[in-house]
């Protein structure tokens, strides 16, 4: 199970990573200062998986799962508050729909691959 969520956010991140780098890049039309920015954004979410590791290594798999829910809860949230409202699916509201359709069925197809029962 572990896997198939580190495997989902990785896919997540990379149209969230072209979200980030592309507007920043229109900005300041720099390539390299541009990569480093969302670099070090990214440092966040290596820092943020050590200190889970060290603080949940041994926990009751009840406070991993309040911890996952948690993040999960946070990333619907932000999902819902700030990345769709910005995507402007008034003005793309098939392709916005479509995307949104995708992603959803891409995390869910990986978990029936890997064997997750969906309830």
């Amino acid at each position: 199970m572990g896997l198939l969520v580190a495997v989902g956010i990785t896919i997540q991140d990379i149209p969230e990573n072209l979200a980030t780098i592309i507007p920043l890049y229109c900005l300041n039309k720099k390539k390299l200062k541009s990569f480093f920015i969302v670099s070090g954004t990214a440092m966040f979410e290596l820092f943020g998986f050590l200190l889970g590791y060290i603080f949940l290594k041994g926990a009751p798999m009840e406070l991993v799962g309040a911890s996952l829910a948690a993040a999960g809860g946070f990333m619907v949230y932000i999902s819902l508050d700030e990345l769709l409202p910005s995507a402007q699916l008034k003005e793309h509201l098939i392709a916005g729909s479509i995307s949104v359709a995708l992603g959803i069925a891409t995390v869910l197809l990986l978990g029936l691959l890997g064997g997750v029962s969906i309830r």
